[in-house]
Order: structure tokens, then C-alpha cells, then sequence
């Protein structure tokens, strides 16, 4: 007679299944289980861009917060630069999904990140500048604060573009 050997059951943690749809395990997951999307040469690309894409806009925001902030000393003009910059994903976001149904997805990420690398590249150019041009007129008698708000809306724009 052969001798059965029952495999040890996972525990079931208590979460109803009506809650959790099936019921959860418990027990060891293995580094190999939690990283295996890591595997597929496409997902580790995409992974890395949209690491270094986040990293670099979060240095933008925090150069441009910090930028208006240095020219002002005005609080009310970096709350202003962080919701100019916030507005556009705010009421782009569910048209951006609509487009994202209709095309293809990898145009649309290289079209953001195309757009978002190019108005990263104005504001360089811009806060490299010496002196302000005429359309920008000194805001609370500082030069070149028009330049972070004037940013903070496209960059807004394309961020709204690539949320997944």
C-alpha cells in the first residue's frame, strides 16, 4: 500500500472571502514569488524609465517649489506652484485614460516623456537666465517667479497623460 504523505496546508488567514474574493494565505513568499514581473525584458525597461521619469520630476518639483520660494520668501506663491501644478492631472487624468483606451501605449508614454523632458529642459534654460524677458513681469517685486508657474502647468499637463 503506498504510503500518502499529505503536503502541509497553507493557514488561511481570517479575512472572509466575500471580502477578500478567495481566501488569503499566510505563509512564506519567496523573493523569486514578489520580483517575478522582473523576468520579462519589456517590464524591467519600463520599470527602470519610469523610475529614473519619477525621480527626475520629483527633483523638478521640489527645485521648482524651491526656486519660487528663494525669489519670493512668499508662502502663498508655493501653495499657488504646487496646485497650478496639481490642476492638470486633477482634469486631465479621465480624458487621459479615454485617450489611453484609444492608443497605442507605448506612443502615448514616449509622447509624455518626450514632452515632459522638453519643458524640464525650458526651465532649466529659463532659471540659467540673467534677466527676466518682457512678458514676464516681476511678481511681489522679484524677478522671474512667472517662470515656475508658468511651468508647473505643462508639466502638470503631460504628468496627467502618463499616470497608469
Amino acid at each position: 500500500m503506498p504510503s500518502e504523505q499529505s503536503e502541509p496546508t497553507p493557514s488561511v488567514a481570517g479575512a472572509p472571502p466575500e471580502v477578500a474574493g478567495w481566501p488569503r494565505v499566510s505563509g512564506s513568499v519567496s523573493w523569486r514569488d514578489t520580483f517575478a514581473a522582473l523576468k520579462h525584458r519589456n517590464f524591467r525597461l519600463f520599470f527602470i524609465g519610469q523610475l529614473v521619469s519619477l525621480i527626475g520630476t520629483w527633483m523638478q518639483t521640489t527645485a521648482q517649489g524651491w526656486l519660487v520660494y528663494q525669489l519670493t520668501g512668499s508662502k502663498v506663491l508655493l501653495g499657488t506652484v504646487a496646485a497650478v501644478g496639481t490642476l492638470p492631472l486633477l482634469l486631465l487624468s479621465l480624458w487621459g485614460g479615454s485617450v489611453a483606451d484609444r492608443h497605442s501605449k507605448r506612443t502615448i508614454v514616449l509622447y509624455t516623456q518626450t514632452g515632459m523632458m522638453l519643458t524640464a529642459f525650458v526651465f532649466a534654460i529659463l532659471v540659467k537666465r540673467p534677466y527676466p524677458d518682457v512678458a514676464d513681469p516681476p511678481v511681489g517685486g522679484t524677478r522671474g517667479c512667472g517662470h515656475g508657474l508658468r511651468h508647473a502647468r505643462p508639466a502638470g499637463v503631460h504628468g496627467g497623460d502618463d499616470q497608469p
